[in-house]
């Protein structure tokens, strides 16, 4: 009777003969295990009661230490105290210019890498450029060559002309 309830579910179910065994076989061993658990003597985990008091004393301690006054900062009069505000202002972040040059200052067949960044618009890689041109070809001739060189055009060359000469 047993057998044929099982093959009327295992044919309703679309299960193999396998297949049934296995999923058997699994609820066995669902309820042994569960009959185990319920049955079995008290063993179960015991319950600390953990003192956090000094954990949260450590805790009190540095907030109190971040409470402290700051040091009072004043500006370069020494008039009145800068605020963190005034700490953090735009100017503060941005990039400082570069220091203006003089008129026909700076010799392109004899600058080095530093005095040729100074020129405005004139980055490491185009310094680096010029410096790579002015080997291959033995120095400038005209301060109109630097066309040649990738990275200056009209534009550029305009802004630096009255800067920089040739000797």
């Amino acid at each position: 009777m047993l057998k044929d309830v099982l093959n009327s579910f295992r044919k309703k179910a679309g299960f193999t003969n396998t297949e049934l065994r296995i999923i058997l076989f699994l609820f066995a061993v669902f309820f042994v295990g569960l009959g185990v658990k319920i049955f079995q003597p008290g063993v179960y985990a015991k319950y600390e009661n953990f003192d956090y008091k000094k954990d949260d004393s450590l805790f009190a301690a540095a907030d109190s230490i971040k409470k402290t006054s700051p040091v009072e900062v004043k500006d370069s009069i020494g008039s009145k105290p800068v605020t963190e505000a005034d700490l953090i202002r735009k100017e503060n972040f941005q990039s400082k210019s570069k220091a203006p040059l003089a008129e026909k200052s700076v010799n392109i067949n004899k600058a080095k890498l530093e005095e040729l960044t100074l020129l405005p618009g004139i980055g490491t890689k185009t310094a680096e450029k010029i410096i790579s041109l002015r080997n291959e070809r033995g120095g400038f001739k005209k301060i109109n060559d630097l066309l040649d060189v990738k990275g200056i055009g009209e534009k550029k060359l305009e802004k630096i002309k009255k800067l920089i000469f040739i000797e």
